[in-house]
Order: C-alpha cells, then structure tokens, then sequence
C-alpha cells in the first residue's frame, strides 16, 4: 500500500484527501484475486494510526473508533454481488487507486502547526480467494476461519505512509460556526472548501479560438441557446448545445462525412457569475472532477460503428445535446446567488481525442480501446493514428439573469 498528499500543509477546517494505492506483485502466479479490505471500516476502527511529532519522537495520537453499527458485518462471509462494499480485485503486478478523505474522528484532533504522519501498520487480510469479482458472482466469499480447505496467508503489509502539518486557515470563512451547528463538522469541511474556492477560483484559461484549428481536419463549430435570459432559482433552465460539421467555404460536392468520439465535449462547458466587474467561474469542488478510482480491469475493445458515444455527421448536420445548468433538484448555480444576479455558460472548446473520415458504415471493422469504465479518453489508437488534431472552438455565450419567482 502507499499513502500520499500532494501537499505538505492541510486545512484542519476542509477537506483532507488523500491518494491510496493498492499493489499486487508479479510473484509468478498468473490469477487475479479477489479480498475484502473494507477502507471505511479500517478508519473508523482506528486501523491506520495518526502520529503526531514530538521533538525527535513520534507518538501516537489517540484517536476514538466510530459507530459502525449500521453497516453489514461481512468479516466473515459475504454474499457476492459484484458491488459489495470493500471487495477488491487485483490482477498480478496491477494498482488499484482511490482518493480517500480523511475522516473526521482524525481530522478533530489535528492542531494547527504540528507535525503529523499517517500510517498503516499492516493487517492479515481473512477474506480472499483467486478469481475475477465476475467468477464470484452469486456465490459465498469465506473467511479463513469459515473455509474448509485453507489458503495461504494474504498479508497487506505496512506502509511508511504520508507526512503532513495541520494548518490554520488565515482568512476563516465567516458562517463556519453556525454552518457547523447545524449540519455538522463533515459537510462544514466541504462548504468552506467551497467557499474558499470561490473566493480564489482557479485561473481559466481563454476560449479556444477558430485560428486554432488545425488544416486538413474537419470543421467543427458548437453553438448554444439558452431556454430564456431570466431565471429563477426553483426554475428549470437548460441550454441546448449544436454541434455542427460546417462545409469548408469553397467545397464543391457532397463532402466526406466524419465520425468522432463525443468525450471530450463534457467537460468543457463552464459557468461564469458576474462580481465586482468580474467573470468568476462557479464550479465547485462537487463539479470538478477531483475525485477518481482507476478500477483494476483491462481496457475494452469496442466496435466504432456500435458505441453510442461515437458520432457521424454530414457537411451541414449537426447533433445536439442538452446540457442542464439547474432543475428542481439539482443546479450548477451558486447557493448564495440573489435577485440580479447575472450568469454566462459558455463552451470553452476541446481537442477531441480520436476522429476519422467517413461514416458508421464505414467504420463497420474499426475497433478502438476504451478504459474499462468506458466513459473515458480512447486508450488505442493514442495518437489518434497520426491524423491531424481536430480542434473544436469556443462557442458563443448565453447569458441570464436570477429573477424572483
């Protein structure tokens, strides 16, 4: 296993995430395995132990273990359905990365300016056997102590684990004490993040410009409409995104249609709010993707001409999506948004990870690599088979205004 930070100084009032690796070695056996190494669980037991530096030493913090009355005891069999909590698979030499943030029952005890590292110890895993999740389906995974016919001993040994300072934010944000009455020490960790984010959002970078497009590829151009320029803040409010293939000025004939992979066009749409003659962008930590899991499972192979997430236009088609900035129960805007306040979504332009001449028909035997979670950059060709870059423009901008309502 292996614990690590990207920084060295953490927040004791936001959240504290950290990057946890599971490793197998390659020790000529050619199985995957499956175990059950409950992450929640080790936490709230106290499995992992918080040091705290005291002069030369490091001593152990006493940290309290939490209720976990309410969930399933599996420490001894569990019924496998593929998504149980805490089952594992790894494939010989393969990782399995999460981003774990701390729980609160340590994060309470950090104090600003200390020296802290956090460890794991090492633990005999009871739980585990050979074969994929798939090959468990449907049957009972048994403890050590539970199986008739014993394996060997599965240890996850220790780890030197990740060194960090507790740090005391200079600016506190204004409504942590009574957001933290109400709602508790968790979920006021994840509003002042927040909140500091919106404070010094991250620079963004311009919209893509037409000159940036790359000769001898296709033509793309995304243009938006809004459903209205007023909105309020129980209201629907959606803005449909057209992606057309323009003909290039000049073309005789029909022109060659274009097939492309849509991935990428997902995470370039941005939402700006106008304050103090500024664009600030709106996103917040639950909209970026900041959080990931790699799952430990080969690349799929798919059939271009079968994917839905791959698409053909014509010269002068275009295909259309709708991209939902708020409904009922969900919105994109900003929970301190008033009455005037005024807002711009907008497609800041991509680089689309793979593309090709031609249409489905055409791309009846092409086949390319995907991650195994599927929604994801294609994995082979990478180079996109040394076709020229199609790069896709900035679009225009719709602009609304939150109104009573």
């Amino acid at each position: 296993m292996k614990l690590y930070h990207t920084s060295s100084d953490l927040s004791i009032t936001s959240p504290i995430r950290i990057d946890l690796t599971l490793h197998r070695d390659q020790n000529g056996i050619d199985q995957e395995c499956v175990f059950v190494w409950n992450k929640f669980k080790a936490f709230a037991r106290t499995q992992f132990i918080l040091l705290q530096q005291k002069g030369d030493i490091l001593e152990q913090v006493d940290v309290g273990q939490k209720n976990i009355d309410l969930l399933r005891d599996e420490d001894n069999i569990m019924q496998v359905n593929g998504w149980n909590n805490g089952l594992e698979q790894l494939r010989p030499g393969g990782s399995q990365c999460t981003v774990e943030t701390l729980p609160d029952n340590y994060h309470k005890l950090l104090i600003p300016g200390e020296r802290y590292r956090l460890i794991w110890p090492g633990e005999e895993i009871s739980m585990w056997d050979w074969g994929s999740k798939l090959d468990h389906v449907g049957n009972e995974l048994k403890s050590q102590m539970m199986r008739e016919s014993k394996l060997p001993r599965l240890i996850l040994p220790a780890c030197a684990g990740v060194e960090f300072t507790a740090k005391e934010e200079l600016e506190p944000w204004p409504d942590r004490a009574e957001y933290e009455s109400k709602f508790g020490f968790v979920r006021a960790n994840f509003k002042e993040a927040e909140w500091r984010l919106e404070q010094n959002p991250p620079p963004s970078p311009p919209p893509i410009s037409p000159s940036e497009r790359v000769p001898e590829a296709p033509i793309l151009k995304v243009t938006l409409e809004g459903t209205g320029s007023h909105v309020t803040r129980n209201s629907d409010f959606v803005v449909s995104s057209q992606v057309t293939y323009e003909k290039p000025v000049g073309a005789t004939g029909e022109g060659k249609p274009v097939t492309f992979h849509i991935y990428d066009f997902s995470y370039a749409y941005r939402l700006y709010r106008l304050r103090g003659g500024k664009w600030k962008r709106c996103e917040t930590e639950d909209t970026m993707r900041t959080g990931f899991m790699i799952v430990d499972l080969p690349d799929e192979t798919v059939k271009v001409n079968q994917d839905k997430d791959f698409v053909t236009l014509r010269p002068g088609e275009s295909w259309t999506t709708q991209e939902t900035v708020q409904k009922p129960d969900y919105t994109h805007i900003p929970d301190d948004s008033v009455v005037g306040d005024t807002f711009r979504y907008v497609f800041k332009g991509t680089t689309l990870d793979w593309w090709d001449w031609g249409n489905k028909e055409d791309h009846s035997g092409t086949e390319v690599t995907l991650p195994c979670f599927h929604w994801g950059s294609v994995v082979k060709p990478a180079d996109n088979d040394g076709r020229p870059k199609l790069v896709v423009p900035g679009s225009n901008v719709v602009e609304f205004t939150i109104v009573d309502g």
